[in-house]
């Protein structure tokens, strides 16, 4: 018997809200422009610094409570995400006005630049991005914690929730502590060009405002679940412990309440939905972008954005065998993370050549280095754990084809980490021993990732179709389209052989939904019985516009592939959406 505590009184809290933002915005900044210059600017900097500080006292004192009271208190979450969505507007403010005294806005807007690019330049550089993600982080943290759940009998709360909001706050001081030594409002008299430096011409795009956005918020929501299985997991090492030892009764190790299940399980979906999201905004601007001309071209800072969307889809692919294997999909929630953390430090300075030059200097490559090599011992314990159960699970065909996947998907992932983690390397061990730094080009991931996704593409195939036909047919099926996909890629084209797999990868999709239509059972059975071969046919429809090149039938295969891919992920979100509503 599990009850769900939260505030009645929701409607004076977002009053509150509101009459903060009106006295700060509205009546004080007014105020000051009453003063000189110098004087309003650098009151106007101090608050901002006072606002930082004042955070991270707030995160601390919620921290501390949380781990000596064992109680969330709703009203420190709650200050903690107004202070810093009040930190984050007035930054936005101060681009909006052109208060170029403040470096951050001159070195990334000038008097000319239209009031939208203004506005979404906060996250052009380190340090307005860094503020970007925090505030997601703060507003992410505060509806996990809106409902906090307590047992009646006991008067206790959940372990694992108290531990992995703490875990939450961790992460969230030490992005605070970045931000702080950062200095986004440093005050400093421009010398040269007084109207502002500007955004590099290539942000100035409809896309600089959605992709980053979209991103931003998928790395924001992933903290949960990293936050989540980090609990469960010292808490399970914590009950072992105590168990062996024989003391007093264990704690629990899973999370109990079931509103922070759903919150986990939407966090995850709704993360990956926006993900792609992301993904998709980007590669359509690459194509649209007069010196890139591609959706993908396998620039380090694509190609790390491509690994927490690989990590979280892998996740998904992990339902079936969650129960024989915990460590697996525990692993593979924790890598999301920390393949976020490895694509911001790529992303912001992470010592490889990039197009994405404009994003900051290679300052963070120690943290690369010790990120990627995380990443790789883990990708390489995971496929080695999966090539084990596909040897001795081989008989389960259901069992069989999803590790198959999973382990494609885990291959690939592993192929992208190698990639952008040799270059880094090679550039820190050429300062201590004579060697020339490495480049790995678009050649190395062409060749590798392009026959990894052909194996996950067959491995769809028999997913898509195992139900309906035998495992003979769909193999004597599979083989035909590669010899005739081999014939005539002698003829033409080898790229053909490719184009074809993915296109019968496609085809086994629709011919699975066609198979499973059932007009009198609704759209929520359509949904939840063909979602995932949506999703296979997304995959299959964007693979094969990775290999046709600059042709419009491209722009066909890309785009509609992203909204097959959405259309897919969307439901699942929405159900779980209204199962919250309901609990």
């Amino acid at each position: 018997m599990e009850k769900i505590k939260s505030p009645k009184n929701y409607k004076y809290f977002v009053l509150y809200f509101i009459f903060t933002l009106i006295a700060i915005f509205f009546i004080f900044l007014q105020l000051l422009n009453l003063l000189e210059w110098d004087v309003k600017i650098d009151i106007i900097a101090l608050f901002g610094n006072s606002l930082i500080i004042s955070i991270i006292i707030i995160t601390v004192i919620d921290l501390i409570n949380l781990l000596t009271s064992k109680k969330s208190l709703f009203l420190l979450p709650f200050l903690n995400m107004t202070l810093s969505i009040i930190l984050f507007l007035l930054m936005i403010y101060c681009f909006i006005n052109d208060y170029f005294d403040i470096v951050y806005v001159w070195s990334n807007s000038n008097i000319s630049q239209p009031l939208v690019y203004k506005i979404v330049a906060i996250w052009a550089g380190q340090s307005g991005s860094i503020m970007t993600w925090m505030v997601f982080n703060s507003i992410v943290l505060f509806f996990y914690r809106i409902k906090t759940q307590v047992s009646e009998i006991e008067k206790k709360y959940d372990p694992v929730y108290i531990l992995s909001c703490s875990i939450g706050l961790i992460i969230l001081i030490i992005f605070l502590l970045i931000l702080f030594f950062q200095m986004p409002f440093r005050v400093e008299e421009p010398y040269i060009l007084p109207e502002g430096s500007g955004l590099n011409p290539v942000l100035l795009s409809p896309f600089m405002i959605w992709h980053p956005f979209f991103t931003f918020v998928a790395y924001a929501i992933f903290l949960i679940p990293f936050s989540i299985i980090i609990s469960e997991s010292i808490l399970l090492i914590r009950r072992k412990i105590m168990i062996k030892l024989k003391l007093e009764e264990p704690p629990k190790y899973e999370l109990s309440s079931p509103y922070q299940k759903a919150f986990l399980d939407f966090a995850l979906k709704f993360g990956w939905l926006v993900m792609t999201l992301s993904i998709a905004f980007g590669a359509y601007w690459a194509s649209v972008t007069l010196s890139w001309g591609r959706y993908w071209g396998w620039d380090p800072v694509e190609t790390v954005s491509l690994l927490p969307w690989l990590y979280c889809t892998a996740y998904f692919h992990s339902f079936s065998f969650r129960k024989l294997n915990s460590k697996i999909y525990k692993f593979n929630t924790i890598l999301i993370f920390l393949s976020v953390v490895f694509s911001t430090l790529i992303s912001r300075g992470g010592g490889v050549n990039s197009l994405h030059t404009f994003v900051g200097p290679q300052e963070l490559l120690f943290w690369v280095l010790l990120t990627g090599a995380i990443l790789l011992i883990i990708t390489i314990y995971i496929l080695d754990k999966v090539l084990s159960h596909v040897f001795e699970d081989y008989k389960n065909t259901r069992l069989f084809l999803d590790y198959i996947s999973y382990f494609f998907i885990f291959a690939l992932s592993f192929v992208l980490i190698l990639g952008l983690f040799v270059p880094p390397l090679s550039y820190f061990l050429s300062r201590f021993i004579p060697i020339d730094p490495i480049y790995i080009g678009a050649d190395f991931y062409n060749v590798l990732a392009t026959i990894l996704a052909l194996g996950l593409a067959i491995s769809l195939i028999y997913c898509s179709l195992y139900n309906d036909y035998k495992i003979k047919s769909i193999t004597i099926a599979i083989i035909g389209c590669i010899i005739i996909g081999i014939l005539i890629g002698v003829l033409i084209n080898y790229v053909l052989v490719a184009i074809i797999i993915y296109f019968v990868s496609g085809l086994a999709s629709i011919i699975s939904i066609v198979n499973h239509l059932n007009d009198q059972k609704g759209l929520k059975h359509f949904f939840r019985v063909n979602s995932k071969k949506i999703i296979h046919l997304g995959i299959s429809l964007i693979l094969m516009g990775t290999l046709t090149g600059k042709l419009i039938i491209t722009d066909i295969f890309f785009l509609l592939g992203f909204i097959i891919l959405l259309l897919g992920i969307f439901p699942s979100i929405v159900i779980v959406f209204l199962r919250v509503k309901q609990e």
